[in-house]
């Protein structure tokens, strides 16, 4: 999963992978009790030297949700905080 269109996963050099986002609505005290969409991202790396960074993507994703929840009726929400979790399989690749 790359931040670009064009990755056509013919190579799994750079592979990463995106298991689970976990998205949640919290009120916060400080502004009215406004919404915020916060999310929790599980990702995969086939080594630490290729740890996923794909902030961008899960941004764009986040951004999405938002908008979805918020024509279901609620136009208060704003984009909260995002929590990054990486398991990876070796420290490094040596193929």
């Amino acid at each position: 999963m790359m931040n670009n269109q064009w990755w056509s996963h013919e190579h799994t050099d750079e592979a990463k992978c995106c298991r689970e986002l976990h998205f949640r609505l919290t009120a916060s005290k400080l502004i009215d009790y406004k919404l915020k969409l916060s999310c929790t991202g599980f990702f995969r790396a086939q080594a630490v030297d290729i740890m996923p960074k794909n902030f961008y993507f899960v941004f764009n994703i986040m951004q999405v949700v938002r908008q979805k929840v918020m024509n279901l009726g609620d136009s208060n929400i704003e984009t909260g905080s995002y929590t990054h979790f990486v398991t990876t399989l070796v420290s490094t690749r040596h193929d």
